[in-house]
């Protein structure tokens, strides 16, 4: 499916970058002993840096795209869940 979709810029969940950011935490914190910063955590650091590579940057970027069209296709076919919210003006605090 070819679609096409712009991605609100801070979105978590459609920026490859979190799932990269994501991955190298997880390394840290997978790898580290100690419960200070200090020069290994430093060096689990760079570890992490270093095994991130273009085949894990295009799995992240497949990935949110994927998301990004199962979105799209939620909005635009009204497969979500529909609620309704009442713009009128009320004239008691009750309702």
């Amino acid at each position: 499916m070819d679609i096409s979709f712009s991605s609100p810029p801070y979105h978590c969940v459609l920026n490859p970058i979190e799932l990269v950011w994501a991955r190298l935490k997880s390394h840290v914190r997978k790898n580290n002993t100690t419960p200070t910063l200090s020069a290994s955590v430093c060096e689990h650091l760079r570890e992490g840096v270093e095994n991130i590579n273009s085949n894990l940057w295009s799995s992240c970027v497949d990935h949110t795209i994927k998301v990004g069209e199962r979105y799209w296709i939620q909005d635009t076919t009204g497969d979500g869940e529909r609620f309704i919210v009442d713009l009128r003006e009320s004239d008691t605090d009750d309702e």
